[in-house]
Parts: C-alpha cells; sequence; structure tokens
C-alpha cells in the first residue's frame, strides 16, 4: 500500500511548451483551440495512468503579479526576455501564462479551460478532473 497523495496532473502549470509560447501563447486567439487538442491528445495518450487532472494552474498569476506593483524594471526585464525568445523562435510574438498582457490572455484562458475540459472528458479513462476530484470522496 502507498502513503501519501495521488499524482495530479495539471495540463498547464508554469511551464509551456515551446510551440505554444512561439505561436503567441494565451495571446493568441487560437490559443483555446491549440489547448484543447494538445489537452485531448495527452489525455488520450496518459489515460488510465491520470488519478486525477487539472486544466490551468493560476490562471490569474499575471493579473496578481500586476497587483502586487511590481518594480518597472522587472517588467522591462520580462519585455526584453520575451523579445528575444521570440526572435531566438523565428516568430513575431512569445508569450506564456506568467510572461505576457494579463489582459490579452484572459478571454483565451476562460475559453481554453471550457474547451481543454470537454477535450480531455472525451477522452477520460475513469480519472476525475477539476473539481469533481473533491466530490468524489
Amino acid at each position: 500500500m502507498s502513503m501519501g497523495s495521488p499524482p495530479m496532473l495539471t495540463f498547464n502549470h508554469f511551464t509551456t511548451p515551446r510551440w505554444f509560447a512561439a505561436q503567441g501563447g494565451w495571446e493568441n486567439p487560437q490559443a483555446p483551440e491549440l489547448f484543447a487538442r494538445f489537452c485531448g491528445r495527452a489525455a488520450h495518450h496518459l489515460g488510465d495512468l491520470i488519478v486525477a487532472a487539472s486544466t490551468l494552474n493560476e490562471p490569474n498569476i499575471g493579473l496578481l503579479l500586476k497587483w502586487f506593483n511590481l518594480p518597472p524594471a522587472m517588467w522591462q526585464v520580462q519585455t526584453a526576455m520575451l523579445q528575444a525568445a521570440a526572435a531566438a523562435c523565428g516568430s513575431t510574438r512569445f508569450s506564456a501564462i506568467m510572461a505576457g498582457d494579463p489582459q490579452a490572455m484572459l478571454p483565451n484562458l476562460l475559453k481554453g479551460h471550457r474547451l481543454a475540459y470537454a477535450a480531455i472528458k472525451s477522452e477520460a479513462g475513469r480519472f476525475s478532473l477539476g473539481r469533481e476530484h473533491c466530490h468524489d470522496r
């Protein structure tokens, strides 16, 4: 018998796949559909290895960081980093959930969650997703 908590898969935590970020990340109008397709494929391949899952971790982190009133120099460094990453990828826009324009991301994050939830549920084995995990116990 194993002690401890079962593993939980979060489809988008703080890391972002390079291919997604190089397409503009969550600022890309196509992000919700791209994320849903990614989630559906991952759920299909991982299947019964998943015990519980969540679509997004802290989707409000960009807005929260703005609220903290961090020094302007931090945002300048972030902008330079995103521009350098875009250039390195041959992209016009590079963005991740923690780095980019949170106002532009918010509608895509909300839609992405809904589409991803549906895609994951269509592939789901017997695992719970999001709040369902809390209600299963």
